[in-house]
């Protein structure tokens, strides 16, 4: 993403954004608003999806169009990529839907403004999110990037979980496939041998088919560094991941929090750590999550946390050492086994 990660200057935006639109190969030139050929351009341009990286840039782009055809004052031009910097929810979206209709975007953004203050988050949040390692932390981004508000709610002092303490690589077929010759039904042959009798093919036809894009989204998204790839126990090809310096764990953990914390300051995410979640709240008739009820670690104080959503990432079960948990049922010859899940 240039315009995102090089901008510290706004002056450069214009340029920076004609870079990015040159790679595309989707850059409209010499747009004129309202004009019959930037309907045609819209038109012909490729049938894409998009994600939240996608609509920044978008955005950004048509932004930088109202500026080279004059239709924005450059304090103007200036405030909104300020807001879509800050991934303003509704300018976003416009630019999603209109960045190649430069007269209806400007348009419909005219009433879109910068307060001047910080974005106050939405009472209840979209999401709750319980843990906060790969799982939580992804999740919670990919709500925030898409304008969305979230709590997210950690048992430990630190962030990262078990996630921050893994040491081998992630998994994934096939960035490198013309140079290691790896394939999708060979990473599921070797991970339905690995699994045994308890393999749950739905499950690891999810793993494998969405592997690539799990990896991409790590580079692209949160500038993990995934550059070697190591062949691991279990697997028949070089398909494990991971970073050129440190643990895999702590690289991903370190960028994916960071990212998740830059949205701090806009109000739209709260990061509740030293709480843990003792119950879910329902409606009366139990049958509808509605949020959780959270406590405070330290001095044991409760608060309900309210949300239409309720994410569960909180792992496994082998922290839990209480009398009953599912690790005294079924192992309870480790209860007192180091582990490194929990506080550790």
């Amino acid at each position: 993403n240039t315009a995102a990660r090089l901008s510290e200057s706004l002056v450069q935006v214009r340029e920076l954004t004609t870079l990015y639109w040159q790679q595309e190969r989707t850059r409209v030139s010499n747009l004129e608003a309202a004009t019959e050929a930037s309907r045609s351009a819209v038109d012909a341009a490729p049938v894409r999806t998009f994600d939240s990286l996608d609509s920044l840039d978008v955005t950004i782009g048509a932004i930088a169009t109202l500026g080279r055809l004059e239709l924005i004052s450059f304090e103007r031009e200036k405030e909104l990529i300020d807001m879509a910097l800050s991934r303003h929810p509704e300018l976003l979206i416009l630019g999603k839907h209109y960045h190649g209709d430069p007269q209806r975007f400007l348009e419909f953004s005219q009433t879109i403004r910068s307060t001047g203050a910080e974005v106050l988050p939405i009472q209840p949040p979209d999401a709750v999110v319980v843990g906060s390692g790969l799982a939580g932390l992804a999740a919670s981004l990919n709500i925030l990037d898409r304008g969305g508000t979230v709590v997210i709610v950690e048992k430990e002092h630190l962030l990262g979980g078990n996630s921050n303490k893994a040491s081998s690589g992630i998994n994934g077929c096939c960035p490198h496939n013309d140079t290691y010759n790896d394939s999708l039904e060979t990473f599921r042959n070797d991970t339905i041998r690995s699994a045994g009798e308890v393999a749950d093919l739905d499950l690891i036809n999810v793993l494998v088919t969405k592997s690539e894009q799990a990896i991409l989204w790590l580079k692209d998204r949160a500038n993990v560094d995934l550059s070697l790839l190591s062949q691991l126990g279990g697997h028949s090809s070089k398909r494990t991941h991971r970073p050129s310096n440190g643990m895999a764990g702590a690289e991903i953990i370190y960028h994916l929090q960071k990212a998740v914390r830059s949205y701090e300051k806009t109000g739209r995410v709260k990061i509740m750590v030293d709480t843990r979640v003792v119950k879910l709240l329902t409606e009366e008739e139990g049958d509808r999550v509605v949020g959780v009820l959270g406590e405070n670690t330290k001095d044991g104080t409760q608060q309900d946390i309210r949300a239409d959503n309720v994410i569960l990432a909180t792992g496994g079960f082998a922290s839990d050492r209480s009398s009953g948990s599912y690790l005294d049922q079924h192992r309870p010859e480790l209860m007192s086994f180091p582990a490194t899940a929990g506080a550790f």
